[in-house]
């Protein structure tokens, strides 16, 4: 779903259950922290790789988000910029990438498909 107001657009990812969701902003190419609470990791047996591509400029932390919408850090899972983490995961978990430094949530990530690529982009 895509829906434009002006300058921002509003861009939600539903997961084909429906309840792994994910939602941004983006505003004149400024992402604005989200909230990964509402994130949830479906079971599944769809093995996939899931590729996380940091062009944001600024290390960056992947947390996976289990069935009950915690944040479990992953071991080897700080980022730095200009670099790629490949995981293996199932279709229909959910990630959350946050700021190294801050903390702050980035991108609410569900996994939809197979071989899934996450670009983690600059803000401003």
């Amino acid at each position: 779903m895509i829906s434009k107001t002006g300058t921002k657009i509003v861009v939600a990812l539903i997961a084909a259950a429906g309840v792994v969701a994910a939602a941004w902003i983006k505003d004149h190419n400024k992402i604005e922290p989200v909230d990964c609470s509402v994130l949830r990791s479906l079971n599944s047996n769809e093995k996939t790789a899931v590729t996380f591509d940091n062009r944001s400029g600024r290390a960056v932390s992947i947390r996976w988000v289990d069935d009950k919408g915690a944040e479990i850090e992953i071991q080897n899972g700080d980022v730095g910029p200009a670099r790629k983490l490949i995981l293996d995961s199932y279709v229909s978990h959910g990630f959350c990438v946050r700021d190294f430094v801050t903390g702050k949530a980035l991108l609410a990530v569900p996994i939809t498909s197979n071989d899934q690529n996450v670009i983690i982009p600059r803000s401003h």
